[in-house]
């Protein structure tokens, strides 16, 4: 069994729904994701229904609908750095 994995989602709105098809074939239920910039707008995709725990930057989610956000952690700067500590490994998708 594999360490549990952070996924940064950081794609641009136009590569995301290509980056979470990829996040399909690697994610496993021990790992979380991070939906960072553009990619937050995404954040209703059925390729995440499954998919839990799913962070987003309180910045990032001020622009969607609060029932964008139901499925979805909002966290602040801090709790993100705590976040990505609680993980031995982090990757990045663009």
């Amino acid at each position: 069994m594999t360490e549990p994995t952070l996924y940064l989602i950081q794609s641009d709105f136009a590569s995301t729904e290509h980056v979470l098809k990829q996040l399909q074939q690697i994610y496993s239920p021990s790992d979380a994701i991070v939906l960072m910039g553009d990619s937050a707008l995404h954040a209703q995709s059925d390729l995440l229904k499954d998919k839990s725990p799913i962070f987003m930057l309180e910045n990032d989610a001020e622009v969607l609908p609060n029932q964008a956000l139901d499925a979805i952690q909002i966290i602040d700067y801090a709790k993100f750095s705590d976040v990505v500590l609680s993980f031995k490994r982090c990757i990045s998708l663009k």
